[in-house]
């Protein structure tokens, strides 16, 4: 279908993909992963101050490409930041509930594979990633908490504003049920 029709808000950030699997496509992948469910996602999340926010993804910046073996080996990156209380510059006035902007000043970013504040890479390449919510509780791993997932990742601005933007997966959940 023409790209208004999937998405209303598509001039306002890059297009999200959905792809129907063929049931032995999805058998196959079931047995490898866990899909998730409504139960995964918080499709009603408000911004709270107890919430951090957390990103993965696959940066280009990071992918090692060796032509010689033909091999690309992605390195991941998880990144936790939260909601930017910046006032905004360069980022458009998205309509409000459409998008989740988070703080991205790469210098300061805490990278959770390595639990530290490092420089963080351009993060080109992880638009199509999760944003989740994480309940901020320090005697509990982040990996043992409840978190939700609130957002696909799909813009970033480097100018004075230094943040990255999510489209809200209600947004995304909509669609798919309006269309598929």
């Amino acid at each position: 279908p023409p790209r208004s029709t999937l998405f209303p808000y598509t001039t306002l950030f890059r297009s999200i993909g959905v792809i129907q699997l063929k049931r032995k496509c999805s058998d196959d992948l079931v047995n490898r992963f866990r899909f998730l469910t409504i139960d995964d996602m918080d499709a009603t999340h408000k911004s709270l101050k107890s919430h951090q926010y957390m990103f993965c993804g696959y940066p280009t910046e990071t992918t090692v490409v060796r032509n010689m073996e033909m091999i690309i080996s992605p390195i991941s990156i998880k990144v936790r930041t939260k909601i930017t209380n910046r006032k905004l510059i360069d980022v458009p006035k998205y309509p409000l509930g459409l998008k989740w902007v988070l703080d991205y000043v790469r210098t300061n970013q805490i990278n959770v594979s390595h639990n530290q504040v490092e420089l963080s890479p351009h993060p080109k390449g992880v638009s199509g990633s999760g944003l989740w919510t994480i309940p901020v509780n320090p005697n509990i791993e982040i990996e043992k908490t409840n978190m939700k997932l609130i957002g696909i990742m799909t813009d970033y601005f480097a100018g004075g504003d230094q943040v990255v933007c999510a489209t809200n997966i209600n947004i995304v959940l909509k669609t798919i049920k309006d269309n598929f």
